[in-house]
């Protein structure tokens, strides 16, 4: 299969569109949850994380999640556990996807891999987090996935990434809502 968008307005238009698809389609959230929801926030992270990241990881993170204009947004746990789902394929599938649309990015250097992965899984993490907040245990499950998986993989995270999450995990009053002006 190929597919490309050959003019500007083509992959601005998809670009826009990518960021209304919604995430988490599977469980009832209180308020929306889109791509373009999560990309700001992890972009945010990244950021204040990693204030001097390369452009090439900016763009990973910015286009990431670009597929699921196509795809829509697949579970993680069906993409990579499900028997009947081939995650090699679906990964040529997304990059071909990422290439014919313009958002493709140059090969990350490993510690920027790890960089693209703490920061999407942070940002999820702590959209669960604004869940429970706001009173919806419905996402219970989900995060309990997402820290076993960050209790996976943060040995391989930039230690300033470990350091976030862990002092989230040690001090949950710390995600409150921010004052306000007056």
């Amino acid at each position: 299969m190929s597919y490309t968008l050959d003019t500007a307005i083509q992959r601005v238009k998809f670009a826009r569109e990518a960021g209304a698809i919604r995430r988490l389609h599977i469980h009832k959230i209180i308020g929306e949850y889109d791509i373009a929801q999560h990309t700001f926030g992890a972009l945010c992270l990244l950021r204040v994380l990693n204030p001097l990241a390369s452009v090439n990881l900016v763009w990973a993170v910015l286009s990431h999640d670009k597929p699921e204009r196509l795809t829509g947004d697949i579970p993680s746990p069906a993409k990579y556990h499900g028997r009947w789902f081939i995650a090699e394929a679906y990964q040529e599938h997304e990059n071909e996807i990422l290439t014919g649309s313009g958002f493709v990015w140059d090969k990350l250097t490993e510690e920027e891999s790890y960089w693209l992965k703490a920061v999407d899984s942070l940002e999820f993490w702590l959209f669960c987090l604004d869940q429970a907040m706001l009173g919806n245990q419905t996402l219970v499950k989900p995060k309990r996935k997402i820290e076993r998986y960050i209790q996976l993989e943060i040995d391989k995270w930039p230690p300033v990434a470990q350091a976030f999450f862990n002092q989230m995990k040690d001090n949950p009053t710390a995600w409150e809502m921010c004052d306000e002006l007056g």
